[in-house]
């Protein structure tokens, strides 16, 4: 189940609501869990992206030197 980020408008918390995609595609109405308010406004959240170990892939995250073959094909 995803979280969501919302800031408060009136105070300028930040916090996370989770919810499943259906819930949040019907219109959840998130507060405050700091002042109660009702206006929030749906905030950015960076995502995170999980990689290989080092040394698998090279510099691109793929190819380059050391890079293990993969989508790049065999090493040659």
């Amino acid at each position: 189940m995803p979280n969501y980020d919302y800031v408060c408008k009136d105070c300028s918390e930040r916090f996370e609501v989770r919810a499943s995609v259906a819930e949040y595609s019907n219109g959840i109405k998130p507060h405050c869990p700091k002042c109660q308010s009702r206006n929030v406004i749906r905030g950015f959240s960076p995502i995170s992206i999980v990689g290989s170990p080092r040394g698998t892939f090279g510099p691109s995250g793929c190819c380059g030197p050391g890079g293990g073959g993969g989508c790049c094909g065999p090493r040659t």
